[in-house]
C-alpha cells in the first residue's frame, strides 16, 4: 500500500474572465481549497443543512461515545479528515486540538474522521499526539466520498443551525472557521443566509455607489500625492494572510522589490500606498499566458489599491525542466527573441498593467528561491506596500482573491494613501 498521497494541481482553463464578484461564495474571511468543477459542487454544499445521513459512514469510534443528535443539537461541529500514515493530516489534527480546547465552553465538537485503512493504529497514534477529541472511523470511506474529499486533511465545518457553513476549508483558515461558529448564536446561524445576501446587496449599493464616485472623480488619474509613511509597527501589528508552510514550519515573510526598469509602458507600476500582484507568465506555456487578461482585468478592477505586474520569464523558469537549446548562441538568440515578443506584447495588447521580461528569471527567484512549498507554472506572489511578501503561491487558487482582499483591506500603506486621495477630492468639492 502506497503511503504518500500526491496532490492534484487543477488548472482553470476558461477562455474567458468573469468577474470574481459575480461567482464568488461569501468568504466570511475564511479561505476554501479547490478549484474547478469540485469546488463549485462544494459551494453548492454550502449554506445548506449537513446531510445527516453521511454519520452513517461511521462504523467505530473512539475518544468517546458515538455523536447522536442530541450531542450535536444546537452546536456547531468540525471535521477534520485524517489518516495515521500522513504527516500533513496530522499537524491538521494537532491544530484542531487547539481550537477544540480554544473553544470548548461554547460547545464546539470536533471530529477526527480517519481514512477506511489502518483504523486500528488510529487511536493510538492519536493519543501519542495529545488528541482527546473524538476520532472515527470512516468505514469504506463512504462519508469521504459524500464530502467530496479529495485529500487529507480536508476540513468540514456545522453551524449551530445545522448547516454545513464551511467546506473544505484552507488548513489557515481553521481557526478563524471556528471562531464563527462558535461565537455566534443559533438565531444568527440560523439567519445567515439572509444575513449574507443582506451583506452582498450592501455591497452591491456600495460599489454602485463608488462607481458614480468614479465617473464624476476618475481615482485613476488622481496625481500621485505624498502623505506620510506609516510606522513599521503598524505592519507588524497588521492582520495579513498566513503565509503558507512547509513540513509544518510556518514561513516567515520577505522582502519583495519590483525592478525600476525594462518595463512596457517604460515606466515601473506605482506602487506607494499599494499592495502588489505580480505574476509570472511565457507566452509558450498556455496556462499562465491566459493569466495576463484576468490579470489585466484585477488591475482595471482594484487600479485605486494595488499595482500589478506581469513578467515574463524563460519557459523553464516556469515548468522546471531545461532549455530546448544546449548551446549558448542559440539560447541567447532564444532570449532575445523572448524579449522582443515581449515588447511586442505590450505594444499592442493596450493593457492596464505594465510587463517585463526577466531573461535569467531573478525576480521570480527571489521570491520563490526563498520560500519551499510547493510552486505551480501560474504563479503568483502578493505583497504589501512596505515590500513583504503576504501571500505567494497558484493565482488559480481560491485563497490567491482572499489574499489580494485581506492585503488591502489591512495595508497601513493603502491606508494612509486613501486618506491622502479623499482629502484631495473634497478640497475640490468632490
Amino acid at each position: 500500500m502506497i503511503r504518500s498521497i500526491t496532490p492534484v494541481l487543477v488548472l482553470a482553463l476558461a477562455t474567458s474572465v468573469v468577474p470574481v464578484a459575480a461567482t464568488a461564495q461569501p468568504s466570511e474571511g475564511v479561505v476554501r481549497e479547490g478549484a474547478g468543477a469540485r469546488r463549485a459542487s462544494l459551494d453548492a454544499m454550502e449554506l445548506k443543512p449537513f446531510p445527516a445521513d453521511l454519520w452513517g459512514g461511521v462504523g467505530a469510534w473512539a475518544n468517546g461515545a458515538p455523536l447522536t443528535s442530541a450531542d450535536t443539537s444546537g452546536k456547531p461541529v468540525i471535521i477534520v479528515t485524517w489518516s495515521n500514515w500522513y504527516d500533513a493530516s496530522l499537524r491538521a489534527l494537532t491544530a484542531a486540538q487547539r481550537v477544540a480546547d480554544q473553544y470548548a465552553s461554547d460547545g464546539l465538537i470536533v471530529v477526527g474522521l480517519h481514512d477506511d485503512e489502518e483504523w486500528d493504529e488510529a487511536e493510538g497514534v492519536a493519543k501519542s499526539r495529545g488528541i482527546t477529541f473524538r476520532i472515527a472511523h470512516d468505514t469504506g470511506n463512504k462519508m469521504r466520498a459524500g464530502l467530496s474529499v479529495d485529500q487529507d486533511p480536508d476540513i468540514y465545518v456545522i453551524d449551530r443551525a445545522g448547516q454545513l457553513r464551511f467546506a473544505d476549508v484552507d488548513s489557515s483558515s481553521l481557526e478563524q472557521a471556528a471562531k464563527i461558529v462558535a461565537k455566534e448564536t443559533m438565531e444568527q446561524a440560523g439567519k445567515i443566509n439572509q444575513t449574507l445576501a443582506e451583506k452582498a446587496e450592501e455591497e452591491r449599493i456600495r460599489a454602485n455607489r463608488t462607481a458614480a464616485i468614479n465617473q464624476q472623480a476618475d481615482l485613476v488619474n488622481i496625481p500621485e500625492l505624498p502623505f506620510p509613511d506609516p510606522s513599521p509597527e503598524a505592519y507588524v501589528n497588521a492582520r495579513w494572510p498566513k503565509l503558507p508552510t512547509d513540513s509544518g514550519r510556518q514561513e516567515q515573510p520577505g522582502f519583495f522589490a519590483l525592478p525600476g526598469f525594462g518595463w512596457y509602458p517604460p515606466k515601473p507600476p506605482a506602487t506607494k500606498g499599494r499592495a502588489v500582484v505580480a505574476y509570472f507568465w511565457n507566452p509558450d506555456v498556455p496556462s499562465t499566458s491566459r493569466m495576463v487578461k484576468e490579470m489585466d482585468l484585477l488591475q482595471r478592477e482594484r487600479g485605486r489599491d494595488i499595482a500589478v505586474a506581469g513578467i515574463v520569464v524563460p519557459r523553464e523558469t516556469l515548468t522546471g525542466g531545461s532549455s530546448s537549446f544546449t548551446d549558448e548562441t542559440k539560447r541567447a538568440l532564444e532570449l532575445e527573441l523572448l524579449g522582443k515578443r515581449t515588447k511586442e506584447f505590450a505594444d499592442s495588447s493596450r493593457l492596464a498593467h505594465p510587463v517585463m521580461f526577466d531573461p535569467t528569471g531573478a525576480v521570480m527567484s527571489s521570491v520563490s528561491g526563498r520560500f519551499t512549498a510547493t510552486q505551480s507554472p501560474t504563479y503568483a506572489v502578493v505583497a504589501s506596500s512596505d515590500g513583504m511578501v503576504r501571500w505567494y503561491g497558484d493565482s488559480k487558487s481560491p485563497s490567491f482573491k482572499a489574499a489580494v482582499d485581506a492585503v488591502i483591506e489591512n495595508d497601513p500603506g493603502v491606508k494612509a494613501r486613501r486618506a491622502a486621495e479623499q482629502a484631495w477630492l473634497k478640497a475640490r468639492g468632490k
